[in-house]
């Protein structure tokens, strides 16, 4: 991307420390930098953004909304979204309209096929704004999120869900079934019903063609379905005729555009196959039959889905063999030896057991003994309760004893222990192998390490529990600030009306008292990510200097403070005061960790978080972060308190309120960043939060407002308040100042209310947050009425959404609850005189 002007300096910077900065040019002042600035906001924020004009074709799109539809930037500007995503138009041309018409569509979950040589999906959180110009809609505004990462994770732990239990099923089919036309029979129902194929289906060669078996699914496709083995027919040139030619698994991941399925690309359309894959069934060393699996989606059979399969076809091996060796009971000995290559073949542990004495192992597999850490002699002749330990739950041990004793199947994930003494999460499919007279002889356990899953579905669920648990603090926040206002109000005019000092001090406390309340929901709030925050380019290291420096007192003299703080971070993006909030909640933990004094490190360097990381927790971006280190060496915490730490009023403090940690999750997650608690009882603790780098200048704050000296006005004022206590006092107190004002409960009402005023309505005071019509529908409608009307918002659950709330009107201000009602009527003088900031 061409600049004319480099508008931020990188770590090659070459001025020299006493070198004085180079000002920077003035924003306002010169468009060409603005326009620069905004380009190198669109190439380096990990967001999407596009505009389009009226007739849906790209004026603006940054790389990154492009790389996402496998396209260049250049690709798209001036072409209709009809030419760049066709498979997407016939659903975003309804929403693209909806648009137009002025509706704004916020977080729409969207899926679309990237294109490119290896077609795969990406998934969206994408919100569409109407863009105008006085008033007009001239376009439609995008803000995509890719949510890829998550919903494949998502998508990946379901699908392995659903394999571990497809590789169970079949299991027990090949211990129940009684001939290969049942168990391939079976086998094809498991993998459309468990295994959530489309279509299942089991071919075996004859004549020079290869016949249906059996089939399941979609199964009318088959229907006059030809294929060929002489290698000279285009038809032995498919997935299934190459599978039973060449003993190896044959995967088609772009069903319609391979040349090798040309003869079936119409009859696949049809049923809306996309992907397919045939394995090798084998009888002995001999290839007897294929298994076909088709998918409705392009590039479904990935890798590792075809190693997990793959394990399939030998468990059919063991069965076919096992049929033959019971029609052939002299052939004993080869049918053990296909046992043990079956069972070599899967990358599970597997372990035979004797039905009695103890149930003792006759046999391990290789990937047992690599998943265990033990060698073969070590494992023969054991119980198979070796691997248990002291956190292996006894209800999983009972139901083992119980399935054995009724000798049935059974699943069950429990802890085991590797022979260093290492835990793991083991899935444990136990299922008996039946004699001839229908009884157990022996049973056969398969081994599935799925530490790795069960962490991220873990964290998964203690992300989902803290953003429930957010939510309802928000909304506590919401309903007692309404009650803060009523009684800060009153409080303040008892305060101004009082003539004796002793009462007036009263009142005085108890606004005080208020102050304190409001602040505690402030820190509600924050946990919930409903506080209005002001992000700057800070640097973090200046952040924490400044903050210790505050913090002495508080740290005291018994305490050795460490600190080591790099000079050459990059910029974080994040409001400066909860960033300070955050690192006094962390210090102050620390400190109270550490009662008898100790050694406190603080540090700050340079992170990178890789995509290996990323996969192991979910709210985690790979990329460039900036770290923040903390580390007490007090007393630690155990697994249990760990577990907890984030969650809101959870103390372990006989006077805390549970929200100073919690407050640290919700300011860090809101930034985009990550945090992880590390500690043991009697080993202190450390604390990392990693925050996105961002590139650009530091920020600077906003302007404080200027006093008034007079509050007091005769215009008329229009008063939309849903708290009947609230209203009251607000409308009470802006008569009193000489306004003229209208009140009413809801929108409803205010919008009858100026229908009928035959005078201007000078301003507008409206709570945002109301039943039926919030303050933002409401004042959007009016000033369709009386455009000259000036907007007050109020509310007492603010978010970051609020600051596109009040731009119906550049004559706009919002105030937080509980807001004093001398602000509120500086406020209000400022709307009128048009002198707000």
């Amino acid at each position: 991307m061409a600049m004319r002007r480099e508008p931020k300096r990188g770590r090659g910077d070459t001025t020299a420390p006493g070198d004085a900065p180079q000002a920077l040019p003035s924003v306002a002042a010169d468009p060409a930098y603005r326009a620069a600035l905004f380009d190198l906001f669109l190439e380096n924020t990990p967001t999407g953004f596009a505009l389009l004009d009226r007739e849906f074709r790209y004026l603006v799109i940054n790389r990154v909304l492009a790389d996402g539809h496998g396209l260049s930037v250049a690709d798209h500007v001036g072409r209709r979204v009809a030419e760049v995503a066709p498979r997407a138009w016939s659903t975003l041309s309804g929403v693209y309209g909806r648009v137009l018409a002025g509706e704004t569509i916020a977080n729409l979950r969207l899926t679309e096929q990237q294109v490119s040589e290896l077609p795969k999906r990406r998934h969206w959180l994408a919100s569409y704004y109407p863009m105008r110009v006085e008033r007009e809609v001239v376009g439609v505004g995008i803000v995509a999120h890719d949510v890829t990462e998550l919903t494949d994770a998502q998508l990946h732990l379901e699908e392995r869900s659903r394999l571990y239990a497809m590789l169970a099923e079949t299991n027990r089919a090949v211990s129940e079934s009684v001939s290969p036309a049942a168990l391939f029979a079976t086998v094809c129902r498991i993998a459309v019903e468990v295994g959530g194929f489309a279509l299942a289906w089991v071919g075996v060669p004859h004549e020079g063609e290869v016949d249906v078996a059996t089939k399941y699914g979609q199964s009318a496709y088959l229907e006059e379905l030809h294929v060929s083995l002489d290698p000279d027919h285009i038809t032995s040139q498919g997935p299934t005729g190459r599978a039973l030619r060449e003993g190896e698994p044959q995967v088609i991941n772009d069903f319609l555009a391979a040349d090798m399925t040309l003869p079936w690309h119409r009859r696949a359309a049809r049923f809306g196959f996309r992907a397919s894959a045939s394995f090798p069934i084998r009888e002995g060393e001999r290839v007897v039959a294929t298994l076909g699996l088709y998918s409705e989606q392009v590039g479904y059979f990935t890798e590792e889905l075809v190693r997990a399969l793959s394990e399939i076809t030998p468990i059919l091996s063991f069965a076919l063999d096992r049929f033959v060796n019971e029609r052939l009971r002299a052939a004993d000995e080869e049918m053990l030896r296909t046992h043990d290559r079956a069972l070599r073949a899967i990358s599970q542990g597997v372990l035979i057991t004797a039905s009695s004495d103890e149930r003792r192992v006759i046999y391990a597999s290789p990937s047992f003994l690599t998943l265990t850490g033990y060698s073969e002699d070590e494992v023969l002749g054991r119980s198979a309760t070796f691997l248990d330990g002291p956190e292996t739950a006894p209800e999983a041990i009972a139901e083992i004893d119980r399935a054995v004793a009724e000798e049935r199947e059974t699943l069950v994930e429990l802890v085991n222990y590797r022979k260093d003494g290492t835990p793991f999460w083991n899935r444990l499919t136990i299922t008996p192998v039946l004699d001839e007279r229908g009884r157990a002889s022996h049973f056969v356990g398969v081994n599935t390490d799925v530490t790795a899953a069960r962490e991220m579905e873990l964290q998964l669920l203690q992300s989902q529990k803290l953003e429930a648990l957010g939510t309802l603090a928000g909304g506590v926040a919401h309903d007692f600030n309404n009650m803060l206002l009523v009684i800060r109000g009153y409080s303040g005019l008892l305060a101004q009306r009082l003539e004796e000092p002793p009462l007036r001090e009263m009142a005085q406390r108890i606004d005080a008292a208020v102050e304190k309340a409001a602040d505690f929901t402030r820190r509600l709030l924050t946990f919930s990510r409903g506080q209005m925050i002001h992000p700057q380019r800070l640097d973090l290291s200046e952040v924490v200097r400044d903050a210790l420096r505050l913090l002495e007192r508080m740290i005291g003299e018994d305490v050795v403070v460490r600190i080591d703080l790099a000079d050459d971070l990059a910029a974080v993006e994040v409001d400066r005061s909860q960033l300070e909030q955050a690192i006094l909640n962390l210090v102050s933990n620390a400190r109270e960790a550490m009662p008898q004094g100790g050694r406190l490190e603080v540090r700050t360097a340079l992170a990178h978080l890789d995509q290996d990381y990323a996969d192991l927790h979910a709210e985690v971006t790979p990329g460039p972060h900036v770290l923040l280190q903390i580390t007490d060496s007090g007393e630690g915490m155990d697994e249990a308190t760990l577990a907890r730490v984030f969650e809101p009023f959870f103390t372990t403090k006989p006077t805390g309120t549970g929200l100073g940690l919690s407050t640290v999750y919700g300011i860090v997650r809101r930034c985009g960043g990550h945090v992880r608690f590390y500690s043991s009882p009697g080993a202190g603790t450390t604390v990392k939060v990693f925050l996105p780098a961002v590139g650009g200048p530091l920020g600077a704050s906003r302007p404080e407002r200027a006093v008034r000296d007079s509050l007091r006005g005769t215009e008329t004022l229009l008063v939309v308040e849903d708290v009947d206590e609230a209203r009251d006092l607000v409308s009470g107190y802006l008569a009193d100042l000489g306004y003229r004002v209208l009140v009413a409960g809801d929108g409803s009402e205010a919008l009858a209310l100026a229908a009928a005023e035959p005078d201007p309505i000078a301003a507008l005071v409206t709570d945002v947050v109301m039943p039926r019509m919030n303050g933002r529908e409401l004042a959007a409608r009016l000033l369709e009425l009386r455009p000259q009307t000036a907007v007050l918002f109020t509310s007492g659950y603010p978010s970051p959404e609020h600051d596109a709330v009040i731009a119906p009107t550049s004559r706009s201000a919002f105030l937080e609850k509980p807001y004093g009602l001398t602000e509120m009527a500086q406020v209000v003088r400022d709307l009128l005189d048009g002198t707000t900031t």
